[in-house]
């Protein structure tokens, strides 16, 4: 698997360390020192930890969110078969019914405004069956109590704000490691240039900067035969990211997340639906490795 942008870049960062603390640690760029683009440079391991710890705890709200809403309709849907075979055929419940099967359940606004219709028409039978002589006991479903509905209806939208603020988290996390990985790459690329002007070829401080590797994303200081040669062979084309990951969200949600590996120089990705040809459209450009979309079952999704 091709390294992520910003272990390029703390490649280069250690790189630059070896050679800026062999020959002269106390060599400055400016208002950068070595021990600040040292912490910088340790620094990316653990912002790429705290955006995959983030990512975690995202797709951990996603499996609750996901997870209510399943049982809000599964209950919708099986509650109604029941009371089909324990309403006699003229009762006018029957078009109580009628009314929760006409709501398609599409996403989770339609799921959760079926299973309220259903908790209502539930309320209702159980009240029926209590005042009834004799007493009917109140009617379940798999074990399940209407009670189990009520508490599924009211946590499911407190479910999906818990998504959507985790994932306003996430952003921030990828946020800052796109943040560190260029100030190191700045650094990188400061240092490299001002080191060069330092210390002419010929020189050993010179001469150590062929340890480093010039061929960084976004491009950078290096030699002139490194220079050369980029700009005869042209910009570096950033390589299609790999392990494409496709999650379906509840069942009739519509929803997809969608996620894959950084491609090294990519500051973009696009996200296309339909086979490839003409009639492929592009859903959406994103700077970050994953999203969550509407998509139409059966359609192919690239990048």
């Amino acid at each position: 698997m091709s390294k992520e942008a910003w272990q390029v870049i703390q490649q280069r960062g250690q790189e630059t360390l070896a050679v800026w603390q062999t020959f002269a640690p106390s060599f400055t760029v400016g208002a950068l020192t070595f021990a600040i683009h040292q912490t910088n440079v340790q620094g990316l391991p653990a912002a790429s930890q705290a955006m995959e710890t983030q990512q975690d705890v995202l797709d951990g709200a996603r499996a609750t969110r996901d997870a209510t809403a399943e049982l809000v309709r599964d209950l919708s849907i099986r509650l109604p078969r029941k009371l089909d075979g324990d309403l006699p055929p003229d009762d006018r419940l029957h078009g109580d019914l009628e009314d929760i099967r006409n709501i398609e359940m599409t996403g989770l606004d339609t799921v959760l405004i079926r299973g309220q219709r259903t908790l209502s028409l539930w309320t209702k039978i159980n009240a029926l069956n209590a005042a009834a002589s004799p007493v009917l006991p109140a009617v379940t479903v798999g074990g399940k109590t209407a009670a189990n509905l009520a508490t599924a209806l009211t946590a499911l939208p407190n479910n999906e704000q818990a998504v959507e603020d985790q994932r306003s988290v996430l952003s921030d996390r990828r946020s800052d490691l796109r943040a560190l990985a260029s100030t190191v790459d700045s650094g990188n690329k400061r240092w490299y240039a001002a080191w060069q002007g330092e210390f002419p070829a010929g020189t050993p401080e010179g001469d150590a900067l062929s340890q480093i590797d010039t061929g960084s994303p976004g491009g950078g200081g290096g030699s002139s035969s490194s220079s050369s040669s980029s700009s005869s062979s042209g910009p570096t084309v950033p390589a299609v990211p790999e392990n494409l990951t496709l999650t379906p969200g509840a069942e009739g949600s519509g929803l997809l997340a969608v996620s894959w590996d950084a491609s090294p120089g990519a500051t973009s990705y696009k996200v296309r639906q339909g086979p490839p040809g003409p009639e492929q459209t592009v859903v959406g450009e994103f700077s970050t490795t994953s999203t969550e979309l509407s998509f139409s079952a059966g359609q192919e999704v690239t990048l």
